[in-house]
This record gives C-alpha cells, sequence and structure tokens, in this order.
C-alpha cells in the first residue's frame, strides 16, 4: 500500500511539544485535525472482517477495487460517491465525513483523512479547480465524473502515479516527519494468533513529538482514543494484545526481541511517500 504525506499536528496538546516554525499549511491542518479528532474516533470504527465494513451515508457508498503492483492483487475498500455529478456537490460531501459512521480498516481511514486535509490545505475553490483537473486528465479513467470509483484512489494517491503536471509524483523518505502518513506495521504471523484482530499494522499520521522529542502518532484504532502514541507505545500495545498466547511465548521470550521484528518489519514496509 501506498503511503501518504500531509503535514499535520495532533489534538492532543497536552502531550505534545510546541513548534514555533509551522508553515501555513501546517497551521490549517493543526486546526483541522484539533477539530474534527473526537469526530473521527466517534464515527469510524476498525472492523477485522470485509463483510461487516459499511457506510451510513445518502453520499457514499464502500465498493472494493483491486490494486496491482508487483504481479500481486490487493483487495481493498474505496469510496464511491453516489450523489449529483457536480464538483461542488462532491466536495460538500467530502466535508461531512468526519460526522460520518463508517465501519472499515484504517487503511481505508487514512486515505479518506489524506483527501480531507487536501481539501483543507488547498481552500475549496483551489481543491474544486484541482478535481476539475484530474477528471480532464483522466477521462478514460474517471468515465462518470466525480461518480467514478477510481476517483477517490486517485486523489488519495493509492494509485502512486502521476495524474497531473507531476503534483502527484511520489518520491520516499524513511525517516519520517510531522504530517506524514507512516505504516507500523505489527509481525508477520499476527493473524495466525489473533484471526479476526485489528492490530496487523497501524496506518497513523505523525502529529509531533513529546517532551522526550520522541515522534507521536494519531491512529485509528482504539488505542489512540485517549491520545497519541510514540512508535515504541504502539510497539508495546501489540505485545500486550499478543504476550498471553502459548506460541507466541515460545517464539518470543522476551519484549525486545519481538519489538526488534516489528520494527524491521516497519523498516521494510512503513515507508512515507512525498506528494
Amino acid at each position: 500500500m501506498i503511503k501518504y504525506i500531509f503535514t499535520a499536528l495532533a489534538l492532543f496538546s497536552s502531550t505534545l511539544m510546541a513548534s514555533d516554525d509551522l508553515s501555513e499549511n501546517q497551521t490549517k491542518i493543526v486546526n483541522y485535525i484539533n477539530n474534527n479528532s473526537k469526530k473521527i474516533h466517534k464515527n469510524w470504527s476498525i472492523t477485522p472482517t470485509a463483510k461487516e465494513r459499511e457506510i451510513d451515508s445518502s453520499d457514499f457508498e464502500l465498493q472494493i477495487v483491486i490494486h496491482e503492483k508487483d504481479n500481486k492483487e490487493t483487495v481493498v475498500h474505496t469510496l464511491v460517491y453516489t450523489g449529483e455529478n457536480k464538483i461542488s456537490d462532491y466536495t460538500t460531501a467530502l466535508e461531512k465525513l468526519p460526522k460520518t459512521t463508517i465501519k472499515g480498516e484504517c487503511g481505508l481511514f487514512s486515505k479518506i483523512l489524506n483527501v480531507l486535509v487536501q481539501g483543507e490545505t488547498m481552500g475549496t475553490k483551489k481543491f474544486q479547480k484541482y478535481l476539475g483537473d484530474i477528471l480532464e486528465k483522466n477521462k478514460e479513467l474517471c468515465t462518470d465524473g466525480v461518480n467514478s470509483g477510481i476517483l477517490f484512489e486517485i486523489l488519495a494517491g493509492e494509485l502512486g502515479l502521476d495524474y497531473i503536471n507531476n503534483s502527484l509524483s511520489l518520491s520516499y523518505r524513511n525517516e519520517p516527519k510531522i504530517g506524514d502518513f507512516v505504516y507500523i506495521a505489527n509481525i508477520e504471523d499476527y493473524l495466525n494468533i489473533k484471526e479476526n484482530g485489528t492490530s496487523q499494522g497501524e496506518n497513523v499520521v505523525c502529529i509531533g513529538k513529546n517532551e522526550k522529542n520522541d515522534l507521536l502518532y494519531f491512529g485509528f484504532n482504539t488505542i489512540f482514543q485517549n491520545g497519541a502514541k510514540t512508535e515504541f507505545e504502539i510497539y508495546n500495545a501489540f505485545y500486550e494484545e499478543l504476550k498471553d498466547d502459548e506460541d507466541f511465548k515460545k517464539k518470543y521470550t522476551s519484549k525486545i526481541p519481538f519489538i526488534k521484528e516489528c520494527q524491521k518489519r516497519t523498516k521494510k514496509y512503513g515507508k512515507v511517500s512525498i506528494n
């Protein structure tokens, strides 16, 4: 899965260090997350199986799309707009999503937040023009205009392609910075231990630093409901969920080798991309 970047700081101000050099876009996104994080945690919930995923909306429905990369197919859910085929109506519908009940997986929620902060940083008129440019450039893909299922995937950067004058071309860095959308991985055999678990990995946003200068992450799973977490706090939550399994205890005799394995997989799969 392609990961995303936008600059953000989180709502949990009691645990974050202030920054004096925020850009205009950063300031906009700070305010956006402050205003919407509680709504997101209240209305968006992670479900372990695809059959349980749904959205309570008259504007959108969830549909399955297949991403192909390196001769492998990945089945994911995407948002398809079902309202009137007007860009202005589409952007209005997007603005309602933090207040919309959605049952999904954190990858979907990461894509939604990605699209929402694009609209916030650009402003309504510029974002609507941007949508129009995407639709014009990709008529063969977006045959139904804003009702095209592929549009949301393009906006979220999930396809990793250059759609408009290099504006969506992707480059990579290994170390996350504030605002990066990152994937933090659990161990490979997580689902063998927790068949219906929801912590195979966490799609998160790097949102600031604590008083020890550790990066803090905003996520969508229940462990984030009482505040942003450091990378090691996320690994610790992974460990606490698995530690009582007998097979797990045989393989990981202490927390240290477990965390090292998570770090290794995060380094492999958790690269961040710069739009």
